[in-house]
């Protein structure tokens, strides 16, 4: 007789990354959301965001409270098709702020409701309990908020089935959790009994508004009051540490429900104006957010696999939420607007409080055996000569970075004036980027690169300083004199010093070149003088564009020779050998032969569509450029393509840089199609560039210093490995903004989503700044 076994159910645990990504929605929702309600408040009245303002309630509700519950449900049940829940969701969130009719958005929420709802049933055939069947019920009213207003209602509509979703699923996890410190049966039965009450009341409120509302009020209070008699937060306040901290914030959430369902009891039901404004916020501010930053070190540790770290300092966000909302509820009380802006600014800063450090799947960075003495792995490694002391290298590699620093994140403080409407030009946001921190990383790293290919001594840095000083102040000037639209005598000589400056870093180039060993990889040098030239030519362009010709056109000239003759080239002419050093693999040697070619195709196609650009026919330029594209093609792909055949290690500074490049590729291509078909060039521009910028060029640089820094930095093999090891921390969370924050970009230019992706590529590139700055700090204590 043959015996059958019953094979194990099978489970699924799904990657951090994917887990990251989905989290990431949640992030944008609860940004866009505090942005609405910024604007509901009265501020950024002449800003993009006042369009969020109309979706501040389904962004904190569906966006984020239903994001993260959701992905806390899928990764506990472990199965794929829960994460369909997540993916609707996303969807959601994007569909929302792409200003889609609601129809869409709404569906997508309340599809991923229901997806949360097979959950729970899953989970209760596995075992059922009262804790199960009260979440469960928290989905027929987050399936119900949905669809009102996704069927046009005003929100205030969707709110009280909204209440029920959130209330019933805290509630029920703190059943799951087993805070409860049950006397028997009867205290779970209880809660369960009044959250379904509560449940009911609102489907009487589809028929009555204001007896339902009524109904509601009285079914919070209590449940509130029947929860906290027997939850043991009244236990743990008295203990010390993060269960204290817990139990203060479910106590005060508890108190705020009770206020909540007074008003709602005393004032009954409304559309608008204060007594609205204090029975909303009452529940979802003071019970809802008190209740996620109790349970947050929790279900954080199950959902990235990491423990959130208690600190004294987290109180501070809890004393900033209710002495916000008590105050504007004395406002509300008062019909005191000014008290009331007043209220919700301070709860705007509660999240800024909170530590947010998470760590990220990738292991330390490979350094294969035969690599640089500094801890460098096989390839570039093996060209790297220096005859000054490691610490003026190291000292000079650290002090460009910060410079770099700087303007990235000036560069972030102005794209947020100029969104904001802060009298901040365009070419202020733009030229922090491109001269500040761009040229700046070119002019320093060509030349360190420039001396390994060709072999030649190093002779110390102040040449190399100089040049980026006078670029720097040259890019003082540029901000002092507005230059733009407008072009004064300050602008004239600043340009002309950059002019200088390139030409200087040519000359010593060429020197190196001459006077070198001929190494093989030196057929790469030539980017670096080429692209110098191009921005020679881009400088001039500009000039001329304020005295001669057609602005527009010139202008458009000028930037496609920044971009894709100075930063491009300088690109390609680095990842041939550079690439394969951060990921461990063999420098190809199709890519190396094809290097001359290559240059000499790109230089002509660019300067052909110059050329056109500036006589007004940027259609053939277009042309022009897309042959540019093929013939960086002819180097990035036998580059890229080695990476997947060899096994290469993907550290955050690989990734960075791979994703850098298949951006600015599909930039290039994209930009080069926009003029064929007769685009505008300024509007391809201003659709292309926070892309072009953030997810191409800003994402390579800051991502070869994740690898770069610490190796020129020094002090030795160990100490090199433990500031890579530090610098790809949590590199996963930040390339997602960055690369998620780009795709938001491309949606539209001047909408919610375009101001989304914006905080988030600035999210992500000052992420990318603190963590080596970080590990540059860490290697030096190190060494001293």
């Amino acid at each position: 007789m043959q015996i059958k076994h019953r094979s194990p159910s099978r489970t699924w645990n799904p990657p951090l990354a994917l887990r990251f990504g989905f989290l990431i929605f949640a992030g944008i929702s609860v940004i866009t959301g505090l942005l609405a309600g910024t604007v509901k408040l009265g501020y950024l009245l002449d800003s993009p965001a006042t369009s969020l303002a109309q979706d501040h309630g389904p962004l904190m509700v569906f966006g984020f409270v239903g994001g993260a519950i959701g992905i806390e449900r899928a990764v506990a049940v472990r199965t794929r098709w829960a994460w369909l829940g997540p993916l609707a969701h996303a969807f959601g969130v994007v569909t929302t702020l792409s200003g889609f009719p609601r129809l869409v958005p709404g569906a997508f929420f309340a599809l991923s409701f229901l997806v949360l709802g097979a959950t729970y049933l899953k989970v209760h055939r596995r075992q059922a309990t009262f804790a199960v069947l009260t979440q469960a019920a928290g989905v027929i009213g987050g399936v119900a908020a949905a669809l009102v207003w996704a069927l046009g209602a005003p929100f205030a509509y969707a709110m009280p089935f909204a209440v029920v979703f959130t209330v019933a699923t805290i509630i029920g996890e703190r059943l799951e959790l087993a805070r409860i410190s049950f006397g028997g049966v009867a205290a779970e039965t209880t809660v369960t009994a009044l959250v379904l009450t509560l449940t009911a009341s609102s489907l009487l409120f589809s028929f009555s508004p204001q007896l339902g509302f009524a109904v509601m009020g009285v079914a919070l209070v209590l449940v509130a009051v029947a929860t906290v008699r027997v939850d043991v937060a009244r236990h743990l306040v008295k203990s010390r540490g993060l269960p204290q901290f817990s139990a203060v914030c479910m106590l005060l959430g508890y108190l705020w429900l009770i206020i909540g369902g007074v008003i709602w009891v005393a004032f009954g039901f409304t559309e608008t104006g204060f007594a609205f404004d204090a029975g909303v916020h009452a529940v979802f501010l003071g019970f809802v957010i008190s209740m996620i930053l109790a349970h947050a070190p929790i279900i954080l540790t199950s959902v990235i696999r990491y423990t959130l770290p208690y600190h004294p300092v987290m109180y501070v966000a809890v004393a900033l939420l209710h002495a916000g909302l008590a105050l504007r509820l004395l406002a509300d009380a008062r019909s005191h607007t000014t008290l009331w802006q007043a209220g919700g600014a301070d709860q705007r800063h509660r999240r800024d409080r909170l530590p947010a450090r998470v760590r990220c799947p990738h292991g330390a960075p490979c350094a294969s055996s035969g690599g640089h003495p500094d801890g460098g792995s096989t390839g570039m490694s093996t060209l790297s000569v220096s005859d000054v002391s490691l610490r003026a290298r190291g000292r000079w590699h650290a002090t460009a970075g910060a410079v770099i620093a700087f303007w990235l994140v000036v560069g972030v403080a102005a794209t947020l004036g100029y969104r904001l409407g802060r009298g901040v030009t365009w070419w202020d946001v733009i030229h922090p980027f491109t001269i500040g921190a761009l040229t700046t990383a070119i002019i320093a790293y060509s030349t360190h690169f420039a001396e390994a290919l060709t072999r030649t001594v190093t002779a110390g840095y102040r040449g190399v300083g100089l040049r980026v000083a006078i670029v720097n102040l040259a890019m003082l000037g540029l901000l002092i004199d507005r230059a733009g639209y407008d072009w004064g005598p300050l602008a004239d000589v600043s340009a002309t010093a950059v002019i200088a400056v390139l030409l200087w870093q040519i000359a010593v180039v060429v020197k190196r070149l001459r006077g070198s060993l001929a190494g093989q990889f030196a057929v790469t040098v030539p980017f670096y003088l080429t692209a110098a030239g191009f921005l020679i030519v881009a400088i001039l362009l500009a000039i001329l564009a304020t005295r001669v010709g057609n602005y527009s056109d010139l202008i458009a000239a000028h930037s496609r020779a920044t971009v894709w003759g100075f930063a491009w080239l300088t690109v390609i002419g680095t990842v041939v050998t550079l690439l394969p050093t951060l990921a461990g693999s063999r420098i190809p040697d199709i890519a190396r032969r094809r290097c001359t070619r290559a240059l000499q195709v790109h230089g002509g196609a660019l300067g052909a569509a110059l050329l056109l650009h500036a006589l007004g026919e940027p259609a053939w330029a277009g042309l022009a450029q897309l042959v540019m594209v093929l013939a960086a093609l002819l180097v990035v792909q036998p580059v890229i393509g080695t990476l997947f055949s060899t096994g290469a290690t993907w550290t955050t500074a690989t990734v960075s840089v791979v994703a850098g490049l298949l951006w600015m590729l599909a930039v290039a291509t994209a930009d080069a199609v926009i003029l064929i078909v007769g685009g505008d060039p300024r509007a391809g521009t201003l659709l292309l560039l926070p892309a072009l910028l953030g997810s191409g060029l800003l994402q390579l640089v800051t991502g070869v210093l994740h690898h770069l820094l610490p190796t020129l930095v020094g002090g030795g093999p160990g100490k090199v490995r433990v500031a890579r090891a530090t610098a790809d921390r949590a590199g996963g969370a930040r390339l997602t903004l960055i690369n998620l924050g780009a795709l938001l970009t491309l949606l539209d230019v001047t909408g919610p989503a375009r101001s989304a992706g914006l905080i988030l590529i600035g999210l992500g590139l000052i992420g990318h700044v603190i963590t080596i700055t970080r590990a540059i700090i860490t290697q030096y204590r190190m060494e001293n």
